[in-house]
């Protein structure tokens, strides 16, 4: 994952997949997913001081599940909050 998000412009240029297509590259991108949470994983149990700071993020966010702290662990440890793109829009206007 990246900190680069750009929304997708509506109507853009990109080709329509066949379901067969969009199917496989949800497929991958659910494995991809799969591994981030299993590299983290085995990352934070092989160091205690990861551990710790794992416990640390998980703490703060407290209604995820510890799949998905993983997931917020090993993109932004230091996270606080999460909101989607709207509403991170909404606070800055």
């Amino acid at each position: 994952m990246t900190n680069d998000f750009k929304p997708a412009k509506a109507g853009g240029n990109q080709p329509r997949l066949s379901k067969e297509e969009y199917a496989e590259k949800k497929r991958a991108e659910k494995e991809k997913v799969y591994q981030m949470i299993d590299d983290a994983a085995r990352e934070i149990v092989s160091d205690p001081e990861k551990f710790k700071n794992f416990l640390d993020t998980q703490s703060r966010m407290d209604r995820y599940s510890a799949a998905n702290a993983l997931l917020i662990y090993s993109q932004y440890p230091q996270a606080t909050q999460l909101k989607d793109f709207d509403d991170w829009g909404k606070d800055n206007a």
